[in-house]
Parts: structure tokens; sequence; C-alpha cells
């Protein structure tokens, strides 16, 4: 029985890494040995890098996330006007 798990690329690569220090051969044997060991979602993962960050990379992306969130905002005002919801 063939069975398709959906991991991201980094989530393959740690579960290989586990699986050849543990001389495991079949992907899912590591899951069933490892009962704690979920995959992590795409959220889940991106957190996990922001921990990493250093204060002044966080601090960037602190500034990247409020002008996203500015441009988000303007289209959305753009997107009102032109539909007249904006009087």
């Amino acid at each position: 029985m063939t069975v398709e798990i959906d991991l991201m690329t980094d989530q393959k690569r740690c579960i290989d890494h586990h699986r050849s220090e543990d001389g495991i051969s079949d992907p899912l044997e590591w899951f069933r040995d490892n009962e704690s060991a979920t995959p992590m979602t795409k959220l889940q993962t991106i957190e996990e890098e922001i921990k990493k960050l250093s204060p002044e990379e966080l601090a960037e992306l602190r500034e990247w996330f409020l002008e996203r969130d500015a441009e988000e905002w303007d289209r959305e005002i753009e997107r009102d006007a032109a539909s007249g919801k904006l009087v």
C-alpha cells in the first residue's frame, strides 16, 4: 500500500535526516515510531523560523508586514471607491 504524505520540502529533509540516523528506510515507519512527531503546518514552520530571527531581522520583518498591510488597505479603499461603496 502506498500512502502519500504532503509535506513541505524542509519537513521532508528533516524526516529523511532522522530516518537515515535511525536506519529507517520506510518513510511511514518513522511516523509510526515517532507518534509525537506530526507534520508541521506551513504556519507552524513560519512561526518556528520567526523565533530564530535576530532582533534586527524581526524589526525588518515587522516593517515589511506593516508596509504590506498598508498596501492592502490602500487597494481595498481603491476597490471600494471604484465600486461606489465610498460616497
